[in-house]
């Protein structure tokens, strides 16, 4: 499969320092963004060993056989083995951020978001916990392909309370899933098959708090051929906006599946 790629993390306009952390690696085809929490630099940290624990995991299990990753980890017997490697280097960097975190008090609590795609074969895995989100543009559509693993989306979900009332709720924003300090990650995947043209983008919530989803897909839709333009674009479109939090982009384009 031939893609094209570009990241792009800014602090905004509001913060001292950025947690957000990217990680692109072309060799392993794995493409990973992170959003840190915590008190001082602790979201910082966490967002940083998420994403280079992941890597680090992956380049050691690269070669491991099917019947290897089973035996460390449960799987859906219908997942193929390099969707079951990216859930297994997430849970074992969430290990390592929940222990970073036991070892000095300045760390406790901290946790990050993640969001994953690995581009392997003829096939595109994206794994997610947390908020920060994935989306897809394909053949003119553009739509978020990950779930919010956050109150506001949690009970949405049941349908019990509509997107009114729950922007009243005072813990709304709150997250149901992270790493770091919420004990076993559970990691959501899908496999997506890569058509020609596809435009993944990875991003934190200082883009889509600031930018509707709308406005988001018609700059990608209008800056594709481009995609250092387009992340600079959407980064600056945040800031336009308020630019509250950092913003980080990573966007992926299918050119040959």
């Amino acid at each position: 499969m031939k893609t094209s790629h570009f990241s792009l993390t800014d602090v905004g306009l509001r913060r001292q320092n950025n947690e957000d952390s990217v990680l692109v690696d072309e060799r392993l085809g794995l493409f990973l963004l992170a959003d840190g929490m915590g008190g001082h630099n602790a979201g910082e940290t966490a967002s940083r060993l998420a994403v280079t624990s992941i890597q680090k995991f992956f380049e050691e299990y690269e070669n491991a056989s099917e019947e290897v990753i089973d035996q460390l980890q449960p799987f859906p017997h219908e997942l193929p083995l390099p969707g079951k490697k990216l859930i297994y280097t997430i849970i074992r960097a969430n290990t390592i951020v929940t222990e970073s975190a036991d070892l000095a008090s300045e760390y406790r609590g901290m946790g990050t978001t993640i969001v994953a795609l690995l581009v392997s074969h003829d096939s595109i895995f994206a794994a997610h916990v947390g908020d920060s989100r994935i989306y897809l543009r394909r053949k003119g559509e553009f739509s978020q392909i990950t779930e919010d693993h956050s109150v506001f989306f949690e009970e949405l979900k049941k349908g019990f309370l509509t997107r009114e009332q729950l922007d009243q709720l005072p813990f709304k924003n709150r997250l149901t899933r992270a790493l770091g300090h919420m004990g076993k990650a559970k990691v959501d995947m899908k496999v997506v098959p890569p058509h020609k043209g596809d435009v993944f983008l990875l991003c934190s919530d200082g883009l889509t708090d600031m930018v509707d989803d709308d406005a988001i897909g018609e700059i990608i839709s209008q800056h594709q051929d481009d995609l250092e333009e387009c992340a600079h674009v959407l980064v600056e479109s945040a800031k336009a906006h308020g630019g509250a939090d950092n913003i980080s982009v990573v966007l992926l384009r299918v050119d040959e599946p």
